[in-house]
């Protein structure tokens, strides 16, 4: 009665929500919010059991792409042995320039850096006071000869006397030792008038050798002696000499002084990069350095385009020995491990396999395999560092820089 009361007043809408029929709505639209929610649920996981299982299930292992490296052949040929050491450039001859009298400087006549010859005059000392010197000297002997003459007439009327018995003997010896006076001025006379002539010759200054003028040391006009430090300084660049060292156990064949025959040597700059000049051996010092373990040597250069200058350090490359029909490869293909000496060698299968080689003596970036390589087979020279035995690989042209690490091969044979 009293609910009928309370529908009956309320709104339509308000009366619906509490009719009987209104918990049947509810319970159906529950069930369906439910059944939804589980088919959402196991969607879900469904979909996670499946990405597990994907994820943990195995994958075949894909190749690995091939690794790209530098390789070069091995070679049978002839190989020549060089020897290098860092030597000096030496002038074969430098002559300091110096006056030989004293005297004013009237005139320079070279120019700082010309290439001079022998007896090409170089600068003028005032000539007057020496040449007058000269002339007394001269006079001096014009007088002793003129009485030098008259002794002599003299001496030949004294002699004709004395055979017809007009004059003593004692009388003739004393015309004979005037006579010998007179002479012995002369002579004096002429040693003088030469010492003035070679003072006068002095005051001309000459150059000694062939060169090239250093930078003047004295201008016209200044008085230069003897005790001053110079006029100029010649160095004699053609040829030139290099004085370079070696280890003793590199030369221990070598005999000292100067080889009896022509042993090449070839000049470097400073960065080993550049050819200056090709040389001849001149000499091996007659001793060691102890306290360096090395010995000089000496080179003698050419030098016709003054490509070497006194004093440039240079690296002399000397040849030891030729040897012929030997197997060489490049010597960054080799590499070494605590058995020794192994190398990447390339397949026709373009893929590597370490093999080990018994290296030799070594040149210049090339060295000697006395055994385990053929001439021909090819070899890893760059790359080695990111292969292992069986690795697949690709040439490329132009090698990379080389890393100085390598990888070790597993086992070798």
């Amino acid at each position: 009665m009293g609910s009928q009361e309370r529908a009956e007043g309320l709104p339509p809408a308000v009366s619906q929500l509490d009719s009987p029929a209104l918990p049947r709505t509810r319970s159906r639209r529950g069930i369906g919010t439910a059944a939804a929610l589980l088919v959402v649920a196991a969607v879900c996981a469904a979909g996670y059991w499946l990405y597990g299982s994907l994820k943990a299930a195995p994958q075949a292992d894909a190749p690995d792409p091939p690794v790209p490296i530098s390789g070069a052949a091995a070679r049978q040929g002839d190989l020549s042995l060089w020897l290098t050491g860092l030597g000096t450039a030496q002038a074969y001859n430098t002559v300091t320039v110096k006056p030989r009298v004293s005297g004013q400087i009237v005139e320079v006549r070279f120019t700082e850096g010309e290439l001079v010859h022998r007896g090409d005059i170089l600068a003028q000392i005032d000539p007057f006071p020496l040449a007058a010197q000269l002339r007394l000297a001269q006079a001096a002997m014009a007088k002793d000869q003129v009485q030098l003459n008259n002794a002599k007439a003299d001496l030949a009327r004294f002699t004709a006397l004395s055979t017809k018995g007009f004059i003593t003997s004692q009388s003739l010896d004393a015309q004979k030792a005037q006579v010998a006076t007179f002479e012995a001025a002369v002579r004096a006379d002429q040693a003088t008038a030469d010492a003035a002539q070679i003072q006068l010759n002095y005051a001309t200054i000459r150059t000694p050798i062939d060169g090239v003028t250093g930078i003047r040391m004295v201008d016209v006009g200044n008085v230069i002696s003897p005790s001053e430090p110079g006029i100029v300084v010649i160095t004699q660049i053609e040829p030139m000499s290099v004085v370079f060292s070696l280890p003793e156990d590199e030369i221990v064949q070598m005999a000292i002084g100067r080889p009896g025959s022509v042993i090449p040597v070839t000049m470097f700059s400073r960065d080993d990069r550049t050819r200056l000049a090709e040389c001849t051996l001149a000499l091996v010092d007659n001793q060691i350095d102890q306290s360096t373990g090395t010995a000089r040597l000496k080179a003698t250069c050419p030098n016709k385009d003054h490509a070497i200058k006194p004093g440039e350090f240079l690296n002399a490359h000397m040849l030891a020995a030729s040897l012929k029909g030997v197997v060489t490869i490049p010597a960054d293909a080799v590499q070494q491990d605590d058995r020794g000496a192994w190398v990447y060698v390339i397949t026709r299968a373009n893929k590597v396999q370490p093999r080990r080689i018994t290296t030799g003596s070594a040149s210049g970036g090339t060295i000697v395999v006395e055994s385990g390589l053929a001439a021909g087979e090819r070899v890893v020279t760059d790359g080695q560092y990111s292969l292992r035995p069986g690795s697949a690989v690709t040439e490329q042209r132009q090698s990379t820089a080389a890393d100085g690490s390598a990888g070790q091969p597993a086992q070798l044979p």
